[in-house]
């Protein structure tokens, strides 16, 4: 039991970062971190599968819905809200120039996936 007791202490204190020095920072686009914000607000409803581009010139959002189980009226709706929210956080950047925003919805049939 000691020795399990020593082994845990010590892989911890190897995978420890608390005890290095020095600081270490991530550096990403603007596009990586409007993907970042936004797909974190599209994908958080769990309502859809969703996707979402990030272009120079254009933020792309796809919605997926099952033609079998979700009603396409829903869809669309879903679709409005998240043009209005993404518009108003888009231009919330000072730094934000893309204008154009593009959500496209499709319907996809889940027979035989397994779910």
């Amino acid at each position: 039991m000691k020795i399990l007791r020593y082994a845990l202490i010590f892989t911890f204190l190897l995978s420890s970062n608390s005890f290095s020095d020095e600081p270490r920072f991530v550096q990403i686009t603007e596009n990586d971190f409007l993907e970042l914000m936004i797909g974190n607000y599209v994908h958080g409803f769990n309502e859809f599968e969703t996707q979402v581009q990030v272009t120079d010139k254009e933020v792309i959002i796809e919605v997926y819905y099952d033609l079998h189980t979700q009603s396409k009226a829903r869809a669309i709706s879903f679709k409005k809200r998240i043009k209005i929210f993404i518009r108003a956080m888009l231009s919330s950047y000072s730094w934000e120039k893309r204008n154009k925003v593009r959500i496209e919805i499709h319907g996809i049939d889940r027979t035989g996936y397994g779910y």
